[in-house]
């Protein structure tokens, strides 16, 4: 197990920089700021939606009831750059692995876990499929069935012209702690008396895998995946092709 713990101490006089993320929708989502560490998430914090109740309040916002909403940090009334602040880190806090040899009689069974724990994921993925990155209006989730509705006002913000629809949002922001079996094997070994006979010095049977299962909250489809190329895009991710399970079946022969 490994942990990590960082700050920024120093950027030449300046208070951030902002890090420019993979592609223009991602643009400007990662930061790094003095006393904050790197790997750090900027943008708005969602709140849900503006429900029927609150229809005089979301007015005041240029919005209407269904619309999304969104934390108003230095409260001027207005939704803007300003009132960005930090929204998830990609860098986890710590990360795991386990690694175990079993023999018993002819059988060999090995296998690995590992995880991570303390970090975010931002899906650029997820955005698109839910319809509400900038210029998407296709939602493809089963869940986009669940949009506000005056009949059913959920925190899922229906398509509107009122609102704004920024993808540097907590919205899209996730946990990316998981637990993997990354590998598994499990071999059997012919005895030797068997195989003296035919002059085989080993024969073994096997079958393998490799990413199992993964044990997480995250809704897409691989938390351990990211468009990162540095620790400052850490956890930032667009259509990331995730890890392949795959299994194995072999006979290997040694004379």
């Amino acid at each position: 197990m490994s942990y990590n713990d960082n700050k920024v101490l120093d950027l030449n006089g300046q208070d951030n920089i902002i890090v420019s993320g993979i592609g223009q929708p991602q643009a400007s989502i990662s930061i790094l700021k003095v006393g904050r560490p790197l790997g750090e998430f900027n943008g708005f914090t969602f709140l849900g939606t503006w429900k029927t109740s609150e229809a005089v309040q979301a007015a005041t916002y240029g919005n209407k009831p269904g619309d999304a909403k969104y934390l108003d940090v230095n409260k001027d009334g207005k939704i803007n750059q300003s009132d960005y602040s930090p929204i998830g880190n990609g860098v986890p806090k710590f990360t795991w692995g386990f690694i175990n040899d079993f023999k018993y009689g002819n059988f060999a069974l090995t296998f690995m876990f590992s995880g991570q724990g303390g970090s975010q994921i931002y899906s650029q993925t997820l955005a698109y499929t839910w319809g509400q990155a900038p210029g998407v209006r296709n939602a493809t989730l089963q869940e986009a069935t669940k949009m506000w509705t005056p009949q059913n006002e959920t925190d899922i913000p229906h398509f509107s012209t009122t609102t704004q629809w920024p993808t540097n949002s907590s919205r899209f922001v996730y946990s990316a702690s998981f637990m993997k079996l990354k590998n598994f094997a499990l071999t059997y070994s012919i005895p030797q008396a068997i195989l003296g006979k035919a002059r085989i010095r080993s024969a073994d049977i096997y079958i393998s895998g490799q990413n199992i299962f993964t044990v997480s909250s995250y809704p897409g489809f691989d938390p351990e995946l990211t468009n990162a190329t540095s620790a400052l895009l850490q956890g930032v991710e667009t259509a990331v092709v995730p890890n392949p399970r795959t299994y194995t079946i072999g006979f290997r022969l040694g004379f």
